[in-house]
């Protein structure tokens, strides 16, 4: 195989869902900036097993036909993107995304498993894992003469690997095609490597967008982020010499997964410190009498009387993604992030919290404590006695100063220590503790 491509990496979808359910009575899903974390990739709702159970008694209630219905379309969609048809019909929407290659039409996204019993190879690890939303980098399939890149994408909220993965991007590239006699068809008889950029135009209209450089221009149609066709023209022949075509979208009925119910091992492992100590790099907090070490998990604060306020809680987090959670107790609130460390999605319980927090502007009678002593209430005076000899930057707004301790794995971990200038006393303590990962 002609290799032009090499290395396998991975990124993520920067609208991606990372949690489920605005709040614990909805699973709406909920988008995190950052796969990579750079376009719209979003997963289907996370449905419980009482859900699931439910949506297909439905089905089957329908007079039988609602599931027959349900499987004749998945059987239809995956036949429509890898047996052979005749391209006049079928090809006829560009933003339908197909392509027909030596007369048998695909369908982007499509599995990857459906491409490999077409005959198509692939000589990578097919084992690798994606995270839900995670997508890799162009990668080379081969039939026959045809050498494509494509990239593996996970649409689902369980970790999967390649193999159970969807493919959302196919590279027509002259390198890789260098010598290929088999036909490949766009839709409006766009040929491959023969058609020009009037005959585009005339199929298409003209493009959302155009790119020139190095002797080429590039035609840009577009449906979404992460959803467009690309056409390179060669300006010294005229003619097609590059064509990328992307669909990130989930495609309908598209089994996503189920939340599991299992508490994860690092739940089970995970064992709260029995002192502060004095070691300020520690991310040890005392909140309402009960000590925890952070990241901690949601369980955790259940267990010494915390509750989850349903309205700005998600109810459940994919795999390895990030949610929200808010606790309280006594009249005292926690807004933290959460992070499920497990390969399958979990309701938030089952995650970890983050981020813990003593404001006593928003919660008068809070108390929280960090290693050596540190404690909402403490005078200036012995605050500044304790941090003597500690490295810690210094803010001051004329109201408050801020001394932030930070911590390993990002700018934004460890304590944040709020003074009141009024009443020289500390009136407020953050805790953050973020995997690098995460």
């Amino acid at each position: 195989m002609k290799r032009f491509l090499m290395l396998l990496l991975t990124g993520s979808l920067c609208l991606t869902m990372m949690a489920c359910g605005g709040n614990r009575s909805s699973l709406d899903a909920s988008a995190e900036d950052g796969v990579e974390e750079s376009g719209s990739l979003e997963s289907n709702e996370i449905q419980t097993e009482e859900e699931s159970e439910e949506a297909t008694e439905t089905d089957s209630d329908e007079s039988g036909q609602s599931s027959q219905q349900g499987d004749e379309e998945e059987t239809e969609s995956k036949e429509e993107s890898s047996e052979a048809v005749s391209a006049g019909s079928y090809l006829d929407d560009l933003y339908e995304f197909k392509v027909s290659i030596g007369k048998i039409s695909y369908r982007i996204p499509i599995t990857y498993n459906v491409m490999i019993a077409r005959g198509w190879t692939y000589e990578g690890d097919e084992t690798v894992t994606l995270k839900p939303s995670q997508y890799t980098s162009q990668e080379l399939i081969e039939r026959g003469d045809v050498i494509l890149s494509a990239s593996f994408f996970n649409v689902g909220i369980n970790t999967e690997e390649i193999k159970d993965a969807l493919i959302g991007q196919l590279v027509f590239d002259r390198l890789n095609l260098l010598g290929c006699e088999t036909e490949i068809l766009f839709p409006g008889n766009i040929v491959y490597g023969e058609s020009t950029k009037e005959e585009i135009v005339f199929a298409y209209g003209d493009p959302d967008r155009t790119e020139e450089a190095d002797g080429k221009e590039q035609l840009i149609y577009e449906k979404g982020e992460y959803q467009h066709i690309t056409f390179t023209i060669d300006q010294t022949s005229g003619q097609i010499c590059d064509v990328e075509m992307m669909n990130f979208e989930e495609p309908e009925n598209f089994p996503g997964g189920q939340i599991s119910k299992d508490v994860p091992q690092e739940v089970t492992d995970y064992t709260a410190p029995e002192t502060l100590g004095e070691d300020l790099s520690k991310p040890y907090v005392s909140i309402e009498d009960n000590l925890y070490e952070l990241p901690a998990p949601v369980c955790a604060f259940l267990d010494n009387g915390w509750s989850i306020v349903e309205e700005g809680s998600h109810e459940a987090v994919v795999a390895k993604g990030a949610g929200t959670v808010t606790l309280e107790k006594d009249g005292t609130r926690i807004t933290s992030d959460v992070i499920n460390y497990a390969d399958t999605a979990v309701y938030v319980e089952n995650c970890f919290v983050t981020t813990v927090y003593v404001d006593l502007e928003e919660n008068e009678n809070g108390m929280m404590s960090i290693p050596n002593g540190i404690c909402i209430h403490m005078p200036s005076s012995e605050l500044e006695t304790i941090l003597k000899g500690v490295r810690y930057t210094e803010t001051n707004d004329g109201r408050f100063v801020y001394y932030t301790i930070s911590h390993r794995g990002g700018e934004e971990n460890g304590f944040i220590i709020r003074l009141n200038q009024q009443t020289s006393q500390v009136d407020s303590i953050v805790c953050k503790r973020m995997p690098e990962q995460y």
